[in-house]
């Protein structure tokens, strides 16, 4: 008997979000870096003309793509405080290790202790195959256990993974899909996990649900967001990240998109700010949309007129804050080139955080360049804009020079 065949056909323009855009984008990207893994069996997929995409599933291609997109390992992570387990009993440690570290508020060194666990990690060898740098894939990673998977109830396919299992979540997408030969339309729940600010359930028992063949998208959308950290400035000039930016593309053609974010991902950079990235670190949320936007440009081979594969990004900057994960801001910025460049310019010419956060807000609400800046000055102490130690006289007698000079 022949093994069951799913037809899965979709038009980019008449998926309803960007998340599922993205998904199809995602889907692609991972289809593509098994090839080049040697991993199969894969599904059959056929782009035409008109810019739809034909995919062909069977239940062992499937499985492929389900036991590679979740894969995981087992890691040491370090902890400052030591675990409990759903009964408050401490659970003991690997070992502890001393770790200098800075005191922010003394400037002086001094010792932390680090209670070292072994936890699961997911791989994302698709991202690794592409070249992502090792902090990269450190971020991504961190993000998915801290914000679509911070519930661990959530972590069930990488769980099962990371004991060799495969995916069990593959038997009840595969029945659904299956479902389609005899109802097109049918629809079924959709999780937070797999899209932002969904709910199964929500509280007045309202289902969200979507149709089951654009629901199966929505596993693959994480593969080309990318992962930002927004850097808080507190009134002392203590400085942090709080939770994460996850930044998500409208994707407007396909087989141009899928081309640049494997070029964009292979020229990410090592540098590190702290533990993080340097090109991960950002002053407001929605730089994350610009960011991204800019990464596309600057992933081009070849100077001359740009051709955009998006027509905008949304962001969602999320935050776990104890068992529940808190979306803090949402948007969406569509692409605009006179933005991009400006940004380009505030990016890559002002080190000041205050100085290049405001510029950037004020760049995107359409105010002079000046605007705001008492505000944003008041609550800080003098040092923080005056005097050798700050960068702040610099970059605004740079931005002067360039004033002057237009």
């Amino acid at each position: 008997m022949a093994e069951a065949t799913v037809t899965l056909k979709y038009d980019l323009y008449s998926l309803p979000t960007a998340q599922h855009k993205a998904g199809l984008a995602g889907l692609c990207v991972l289809i593509e870096t098994l090839k080049q893994r040697k991993i199969t069996p894969l599904p059959v997929v056929d782009w035409d003309d008109e810019g739809s995409v034909t995919v062909l599933l069977t239940k062992e291609t499937l499985a492929t793509l389900f036991n590679d997109l979740y894969d995981a390992g087992w890691d040491e992570v370090a902890s400052k405080q030591k675990r409990k387990d759903k009964n408050k009993v401490e659970i003991k440690p690997l070992r502890d290790e001393k770790r200098k570290e800075v005191d922010q508020k003394t400037g002086k060194e001094k010792d932390v202790t680090y209670y070292i666990y072994e936890d699961v990690v997911p791989k994302a060898a698709f991202l690794e195959t592409l070249g992502a740098p090792e902090v990269w894939l450190k971020l991504w990673r961190d993000s998915i256990w801290r914000t679509l998977r911070g519930v661990p109830l959530t972590r069930t396919p990488y769980n099962e993974r990371a004991e060799g299992k495969p995916v069990n979540e593959l038997e009840k997408v595969w029945k659904g899909l299956l479902k389609l030969a005899k109802t097109p339309f049918a629809v079924g729940e959709v999780a937070s996990s797999l899209f932002v600010g969904a709910q199964a359930v929500n509280a007045e028992k309202v289902p969200f649900v979507g149709r089951i063949d654009e629901n199966f998208l929505l596993h693959f959308w994480q593969i080309v967001m990318r992962v930002f950290v927004p850097e808080t400035i507190k009134v002392d000039g203590k400085r942090e990240f709080v939770g994460y930016v996850l930044a998500i593309p409208e994707v407007c053609d396909l087989e141009g998109f899928v081309e640049e974010f494997c070029s964009m991902t292979a020229q990410l950079k090592h540098e590190l700010a702290g533990y993080r990235p340097v090109e991960s670190v950002i002053s407001v949320p929605q730089e994350g949309a610009l960011e991204y936007i800019a990464a596309l440009v600057r992933s081009k081979a070849h100077a001359g007129a740009i051709a955009y594969n998006i027509a905008s990004v949304e962001i969602y900057h999320l935050n776990k804050q104890g068992n529940n994960i808190v979306t803090l801001v949402s948007g969406r910025l569509p692409v605009d080139d006179l933005i991009r460049k400006s940004y380009e310019v505030i990016r890559g010419q002002y080190r000041h955080p205050l100085f290049r956060m405001q510029m950037i807000r004020n760049l995107l609400d359409g105010r002079d360049w000046y605007s705001g800046f008492d505000r944003l000055m008041s609550p800080h102490d003098r040092e923080w804009f005056i005097g050798g130690k700050s960068w702040f006289p610099n970059d605004v007698r740079h931005h002067f020079k360039i004033q002057n000079q237009t």
